[in-house]
């Protein structure tokens, strides 16, 4: 199970959530300022997924799809992370001689680089703890498909497909749309990152200390918005006649990909079937176009024309991105999908 290659907390992929000092960036790369204070935040949970057969009902969270990450900071301002794999509580914290500890169900653990340690389970690895070449910490678990890196001040999260639009928190929801990343528990899309922030703080602790209770107050009090509009300038620089370096405008191209490229379920209909592609595939939004594609194998589930599967169909040219994936393969098909969208 452990992964040879040493994985650090430097450089940023997709579909990572990653916790620095005062930023976020999320599952589906939103990012925004934050300052959680000595008071434990969610950072990913699990999430029930809607029924794509029923979507007024909600999905059982399968036991191994049960995680949860939770984070604080010290009083100088490093991490302290909670995390929570089916029935085990791991606890991270910083330390001054060897980046971080790790408790297991508040035991604690004494690692190496080379000695890990393994939970197991009638003989099955449920995770293992690593101790990086660097000292940072890091959690893999193949069972619930997740990992972790830590190193006292930041932490990287990978979680796997199986959690894609079924996690809330600070991550976002892992949907493939930044800009619905900041949806509170209860749905509502709020434009101010702290107090998007707030309303996944554990407020109710006794122990909870800094500006979460406060900006918790502010997100009661706040509209609940269907659509988020992302704080910071609505102007670009070359439009508003500044000068911009080189790296500014790599940036804004690299914003302006990601805006244009969408992830979304592809719906094919027949005369007798309407056909289901079974994760969602990438598309570029109205106003943009591809810069470029390539032929990618599609995996399909399809049933037969019905009031149920049309819903189904319009539910998702709505904007809906059904967890199909454990359904049966219908067929497969090679198509060209976009690798980048531009306007």
């Amino acid at each position: 199970m452990r992964n040879k290659k040493n994985q650090g907390l430097s450089g940023e992929q997709d579909n990572e959530c990653f916790l620095d000092k005062t930023l976020v960036k999320t599952f589906d790369n939103h990012r925004y300022q934050v300052k959680l204070g000595k008071c434990y935040h969610v950072a990913m949970t699990s999430y029930p997924k809607n029924d794509p057969e029923s979507p007024t009902q909600k999905q059982n969270i399968p036991k191994d799809s049960r995680v949860s990450v939770l984070a604080k900071e010290t009083e100088g301002g490093k991490k302290v992370l909670k995390v929570t794999l089916g029935e085990k509580e791991i606890k991270l914290t910083p330390s001054d001689t060897q980046r971080a500890e790790v408790t297991i169900d508040d035991k604690k653990v004494d690692l190496s680089k080379k000695r890990s340690y393994q939970e197991k389970q009638e003989e099955k690895v449920l995770f293992e703890v690593l101790k990086q070449e660097d000292r940072s910490i890091k959690i893999i678990s193949d069972k619930y498909d997740i990992k972790i890196v830590y190193d006292g001040s930041r932490a990287k999260l990978e979680a796997g497909d199986r959690y894609r639009s079924s996690v809330r928190g600070l991550c976002g929801n892992k949907d493939g749309e930044p800009e619905d990343d900041q949806q509170t528990p209860k749905g509502c899309l709020l434009q101010r990152p702290e107090e998007f922030a707030a309303t996944y703080a554990l407020t109710s602790d006794e122990k909870c200390e800094g500006p979460a209770r406060q900006n918790a107050e502010k997100a009661r009090k706040s509209k609940c918005s269907p659509r988020m509009i992302k704080p910071g300038n609505v102007i670009s620089e070359k439009e508003a006649g500044r000068k911009s370096d080189d790296k500014d405008s790599r940036e804004d191209d690299e914003d302006q990909e990601k805006r244009c490229t969408r992830h979304r379920t592809m719906v094919k209909k027949s005369t007798d079937e309407i056909c289901f592609s079974l994760r969602p595939v990438p598309k570029c939004s109205s106003k943009c176009s591809p810069s470029s594609t390539k032929p990618k194998n599609i995996q399909f589930y399809c049933v037969s024309r019905s009031s149920a599967s049309e819903k189904i169909a319009e539910r998702i040219e709505n904007g809906a991105n059904p967890d199909l994936s454990q359904k049966k393969v219908s067929k497969t098909e090679n198509l060209e999908v976009p690798v980048s969208c531009k306007p």
